[in-house]
């Protein structure tokens, strides 16, 4: 007889996607809330497949390339092709695949499609044991969004969903990361793009003066170096900080070459003046850093950040005008695009609890006569008492006298043996009263 190998689970195994029960209590509430936020913008809520073909993943900025190392990914050999897939790293490049394959289901006059979603990512943990995690996003994404208003309601929708969350001291920060890109050109020049970018990365380690004095080492246009050591240094918090910025660029008659940098920094930082001005409208708080993002490449517009009082992203967001293209067979041009998503694992580490109910708030239905009748008796008193905010739950079994101290009243629901339909064992608030008011004069059987 072949022998059976029995194994233990180990108690120390990771796993990331369990969600307890009072974690799931806090993922309903962000639900309800993010669900209600995307409703009344007009959003429409999708599901994407978990399992994607990976060349979806790696073509040219799509993902990061640190993104890209932790995706998982292994070869079906099930499938005729034998293809890599991978399990989803990214919700937003799946929604961007499943508009690009279904939009010949949208309406035809359409130009805006307005998603969101609540799934999955799995990544690989960046540690040295490789565990694979699980975690739950809620986004949006708004394709074909061009103007700023797009922007400014993609960052109004979160801070709506962090103020109702009740989220305390977040902060969110903004950036442009195709500024940084142009001014590197300009001031660097194009061969020097990666390594100054490596340089700007370590300013959440380094000293900024240290950086400062080793990019000095490889400038090359004197005349806008102290204008980036700006950018990358100092922040501001309204729209007058960017267009005191814009009033510097101006290209110099002595070198015309840099007509090209020139425009296109300042055609940028009038689109973030616009984001600005908005936000400014709508009492938004903010900070702007333009050194926040290591997404260089990915962003082609705005990005933001909410960050937690110790530091840790609830929400990320931006701009991705060329994403689409860069996935999609035969696109010529860019399609805009904006969107966001929330971390459930960051915001269930700060999120309040629900409060639980008081104990004279729980009620206790016992259905010991266990017919279809009385089962749906005691639905119907569920539903009642928790209409008015009590907290109901049925039970099969009587409960003991001691664990009947954890209700405000235990009664049992019999149709054949009570002449009202039921019958209170216990009770130290609620009265028999109450219950008759609930329903009239009429019996609950009836």
């Amino acid at each position: 007889m072949e022998k059976i190998n029995h194994f233990k689970i180990k108690k120390s195994m990771n796993r990331e996607g369990d969600l307890l029960p009072q974690e799931l209590i806090k993922f309903r509430k962000i639900e309800q809330v993010f669900r209600e936020s995307c409703d009344q913008f007009g959003y429409k809520e999708i599901k994407t497949s978990t399992i994607e073909p990976f060349f979806l993943f790696t073509a040219t900025h799509v993902l990061t390339p640190e993104l890209l190392e932790r995706s998982y990914s292994f070869i079906d050999w099930e499938s005729s092709k034998g293809e890599r897939v991978s399990l989803r790293p990214d919700c937003t490049v799946s929604v961007c695949r499943y508009y690009l394959d279904y939009q010949e289901n949208f309406p035809k006059k359409s130009k805006n499609e307005k998603f969101y979603y609540i799934e999955t990512v799995y990544r690989l943990d960046q540690n040295e044991s490789r565990t694979l995690q699980e975690t739950w996003h809620f986004g949006i994404e708004n394709i074909g969004g061009k103007s700023p208003l797009s922007d400014v309601e993609t960052i109004f929708i979160a801070t709506e969903v962090l103020k109702k969350l009740d989220i305390p001291n977040y902060h969110l920060v903004l950036s442009y990361p195709k500024i940084i890109i142009e001014c590197i050109k300009l001031v660097f020049g194009e061969g020097q793009k990666k390594e100054v970018l490596d340089i700007i990365n370590r300013k959440k380690t380094t000293n900024i003066r240290t950086i400062i004095s080793q990019l000095n080492k490889i400038k090359q246009h004197n005349q806008f170096f102290e204008i980036f050591t700006k950018l990358i240094s100092y922040k501001g918090a309204n729209a007058s900080y960017v267009k005191n910025l814009l009033s510097e660029f101006k290209l110099p008659e002595s070198n015309l070459g840099l007509r090209e940098y020139i425009n296109s920094i300042q055609e940028y930082l009038q689109k973030f003046i616009d984001i600005s001005t908005l936000l400014d409208k709508l009492n938004t708080s903010y900070e702007i850093d333009f050194a926040l993002s290591q997404e260089f490449e990915y962003y082609t517009g705005i990005h933001f950040h909410f960050l937690s009082d110790n530091g840790n992203i609830l929400c990320s967001g931006g701009r991705y005008d060329s994403l689409l293209r860069n996935i999609g067979e035969n696109l010529q041009e860019d399609i805009p695009a904006v969107g966001m998503a929330f971390s459930a694992k960051e915001m269930f580490e700060i999120i309040s609890s629900e409060k639980p109910f008081p104990q004279l708030q729980n009620i206790g239905v016992v259905v010991q006569n266990l017919t279809l009748d009385n089962v749906q008796v005691g639905q119907k008193l569920c539903s009642k008492f928790n209409s008015l905010g009590f907290h109901t739950t049925i039970l099969l079994t009587v409960p003991s006298r001691e664990s009947m101290q954890n209700y405000g009243m235990v009664l049992e629901v019999d149709k054949e043996l009570f002449e009202e339909g039921y019958n209170i064992l216990f009770t130290q608030q609620i009265e028999k009263p109450f219950v008759q008011n609930l329903f009239g004069n009429n019996h609950i059987n009836e």
